[in-house]
């Protein structure tokens, strides 16, 4: 009579070690449904954006439909508007990412006494990138690069001191973003003649010497 406590104990542990498994079984199989998805996410953002890049060589973006855009990236419509609530939202977030590249090259290279290099791997990188960068200046996304430029180095809370004249830093960043976008896009209008060095010098002097001190 003693051994029916011990065997439902036993039982009870067996039930158990059966849960725990299949929790872990769960956990396991929940993180790899989650994987996949998050992949399939990752998978469809780039061809979003790829494809769109692609229609937009050929077109201009209000000719541009959702549903163009899906088709050509193998997805539908809903995955679509998963990603984006619009096709300007498109555009503006491959227009952000090439924007905050190029902010971490000019942040380094205001206030600093020799910003020769930082200007050259600026320029570098748009070469680098010239039909992307064209596209997106010229099809729609040049304002607001601008802005957002403009918005990032006054939210830089850089010091008056920084500028030159005592310039307000607003008028200063304004300043430097507009020459900043018509240098490079002035520069891609004339094709890869001109050049990396040159135009890191044009922005050097005529661009950040009269808005920005170096010590």
């Amino acid at each position: 009579m003693k051994a029916l406590p011990n065997a439902a104990t036993n039982v009870d542990r067996a039930d158990s070690s059966i849960a725990q498994v299949s929790r872990q079984i769960t956990c396991r199989r929940s993180a790899q449904k989650s994987r996949f998805q998050d992949f399939r996410v990752a998978k469809s953002y780039h061809a979003l954006r790829s494809e769109f890049l692609d229609l937009l060589k050929s077109s201009t973006l209000e000719n541009i439909a959702i549903t163009g855009i899906a088709d050509k990236a193998g997805v539908t419509v809903p995955v679509f508007y998963r990603q984006f609530a619009w096709k300007e939202a498109l555009l503006e977030d491959i227009a952000g990412e090439e924007t905050r590249l190029l902010l971490d090259h000019i942040r380094s290279a205001i206030g600093s006494a020799d910003n020769a290099h930082e200007l050259q791997a600026l320029c570098a990188l748009v070469n680098g990138k010239r039909d992307l960068w064209k596209l997106l200046l010229t099809k729609g996304a040049a304002t607001s690069m601008r802005n957002e430029f403009t918005r990032s180095i006054i939210a830089m809370n850089l010091d008056a001191k920084t500028f030159c004249a005592g310039m307000p830093p607003a008028l200063a960043a304004t300043f430097v973003a507009h020459g900043v976008f018509d240098v490079l896009g002035g520069w891609l209008d004339q094709g890869p003649n001109s050049p990396v060095a040159t135009i890191a010098r044009v922005l050097q002097d005529p661009v950040l010497g009269p808005a920005v001190h170096r010590d």
